[in-house]
């Protein structure tokens, strides 16, 4: 199997009220983690995805914002996660090098205008959540760590170093 790596940079977007928005992602068999089973359901995760050759992580970051939520007055705040892991994705390996950073948007309207061919392929729904509702999500979400985690970033206590996502 070829192996290649794809640089990612995802956000925690928090709208004026403090909510958090996230997408639910159609489960794709064919996508898993390597030695591990593929999900049986949907799931939900963060906005976010590739940066581009040559582009800035910034300059990308703020792109995918506004390709997936149409947000342009956007505050970008610290990287809070990083997270590393090798997927089998359609019977190659890949290696995924995700950031995660807090962002801060002035709207919570969402337009999908900019949304690529892939977002409209495997996002189902996408919604703002109340921090305090993340713990009571009854589907699989990603990164894990964020239910237990997104109250206090929410709250803007981040961790004092990023933190290494093992899942």
């Amino acid at each position: 199997m070829a192996k290649k790596t794809r640089y990612t940079v995802r956000a925690l977007l928090f709208n004026p009220a403090g909510d958090f928005l996230m997408f639910k992602y159609r489960n794709d068999p064919n996508i898993h983690p390597v030695g591990g089973k593929p999900l049986e359901t949907d799931y939900w995760g963060t906005i976010g995805g590739g940066i581009d050759d040559g582009e800035d992580i910034m300059d990308a970051l703020k792109r995918e914002i506004f390709e997936e939520t149409g947000h342009t007055d956007i505050r970008i705040g610290p990287q809070v996660w990083h997270r590393k892991v090798d997927l089998v994705f359609y019977g190659d390996i890949l290696h995924v090098d995700e950031k995660y950073f807090v962002a801060h948007t002035t709207a919570a309207e969402i337009s999908t205008a900019g949304h690529t061919q892939i977002e409209r392929k495997f996002v189902s729904d996408m919604r703002w959540w109340k921090p305090a509702d993340a713990a009571a999500m009854r589907d699989a979400v990603f990164p894990v760590i964020l239910p237990q985690h997104i109250a206090d970033i929410a709250a803007g206590r981040y961790p004092q170093d990023i933190v290494q996502i093992d899942v």
